[in-house]
């Protein structure tokens, strides 16, 4: 019985089984339902991959783009360099043209 906020034990040890009770259909119902998996976008901005590769041979892909990026850059800046100096510095020579006159 309740009486000015004082609960006696008989109350308290029924609160507690129908607590108990009440837990225990819920893990009942929960294990009937199939399991559910979720994917979302991590919350951290992280980047997201989905794949049946290991983490690891992923991240060395990764790192051999990163890697590769710039020397393909450095060399092909490289080579327009080296094209546009022989442009400019090859001698202009003049092409004959033909004239069909009278």
């Amino acid at each position: 019985m309740i009486c000015r906020g004082v609960v006696d034990q008989q109350e308290w040890e029924a609160a507690r089984h129908a607590a108990h009770t009440q837990i225990l259909v819920r893990e009942q119902g929960a294990a009937q339902r199939p399991p559910a998996n979720l994917l979302s976008k991590p919350w951290d901005g992280r980047r997201f991959i989905s794949s049946t590769r290991r983490e690891a041979r992923i991240a060395r892909r990764f790192q051999s783009w990163a890697a590769a990026c710039p020397l393909v850059f450095m060399a092909a800046g490289a080579i327009s360099d080296f094209v546009i100096s022989i442009s400019l510095t090859a001698p202009v020579t003049a092409v004959p043209t033909a004239h069909s006159g009278p």
